[in-house]
């Protein structure tokens, strides 16, 4: 009887261990993404974008550090929470402006839905439409977007500090929510 109670034990470790640790769901570098992310996921090295990315409600999404996202000319549409530290999220796409060739404006960009979190520190976010809309909430420190049409449009709550903004061709911050800016 003790040892079947012990073995119970074993199993039951076992599977809650197996289960806790295969709810994260890494994309390794060189990996594809596409679709609905419905189990919490981490991103790291380089991430192509092959289709828009969805983060569902109440899952998490974590960009790793050194995580460079290629968005081609998908977005990422947030209803749960995306994390990011020390990443890039850029698009290496191109059009032909005429007489010569533009990679701005070729995303969508990061679009925070109402219920949707972001928080995100020391990222750098580049050759976005919009580089991120904020329905939602956002956390940003030390954010830098370049080459965009415009770079942070917020008609929900943010908190930022040390927004950077560079070769935008309109506005670097767009207001009609609530924001506390500490830096920009």
């Amino acid at each position: 009887m003790q040892e079947r109670k012990r073995l119970l034990a074993i199993i039951v470790t076992t599977t809650l261990f197996l289960s806790l640790f295969g709810m994260l769901h890494p994309v390794q570098a060189g990996g594809t993404a596409s679709g609905a992310i419905s189990t919490n996921t981490e991103w790291s090295g380089e991430v192509l974008l092959i289709d828009d990315v969805y983060i569902e409600h109440g899952i998490t999404l974590t960009l790793k550090s050194g995580a460079s996202i290629n968005a081609d000319i998908y977005s990422i549409i947030v209803n749960g929470t995306l994390e990011g530290t020390n990443a890039a999220l850029l698009s290496t796409s191109t059009s032909d402006a005429g007489n010569h060739t533009s990679n701005i404006g070729q995303w969508k960009g990061i679009e925070v839905n109402l219920g949707g979190d972001i928080i995100l520190t020391n990222v750098d976010i580049s050759n976005a439409k919009s580089g991120l809309m904020i329905h939602g909430s956002a956390t940003l420190d030390s954010v830098s977007i370049t080459d965009s049409f415009i770079g942070i449009d917020v008609d929900g709550t943010a908190s930022m500090g040390d927004i950077t903004c560079q070769n935008l061709y309109f506005e670097c911050l767009r207001v009609s929510g609530v924001v506390d800016v500490d830096g920009l």
